[in-house]
């Protein structure tokens, strides 16, 4: 739909305008479409909510920006661990390289 592409353009461009790296964060599109969505014509509400849940959830995911968010993805690791030791074994012993945390922060794009 061309109209929901324009509103979740104009979110975005408020976003980057608001602060200028969340221009390059290529996961924000698909963070930032379920609100324009729900908001509809709301672009104000779109951005409002995507600033909270910037500020409050996705806090750390910036500080080290292009780089992954380690803090968040540890905390996610530690998360399995703690809940699923054996999820937490295989995703390390199949993901050698990419790990629960590599894994994790696939998750966190999507």
């Amino acid at each position: 739909d061309r109209t929901m592409l324009t509103r979740l353009g104009r979110v975005l461009s408020q976003l980057a305008h608001w602060a200028p790296v969340f221009g390059e964060a290529e996961f924000l599109p698909a963070m930032a479409f379920p609100f324009t969505k729900l908001f509809g014509a709301e672009d104000r509400a779109s951005f409002e909510v995507m600033v909270c849940v910037l500020i409050n959830w996705a806090r750390g995911w910036f500080e080290m920006f292009p780089a992954p968010p380690l803090r968040s993805l540890r905390a996610v690791e530690e998360l399995v661990l703690h809940h699923d030791a054996p999820l937490h074994h295989a995703m390390m012993h199949v993901g050698r390289q990419m790990g629960v945390a590599g894994a994790a922060g696939l998750v966190l794009q999507t």
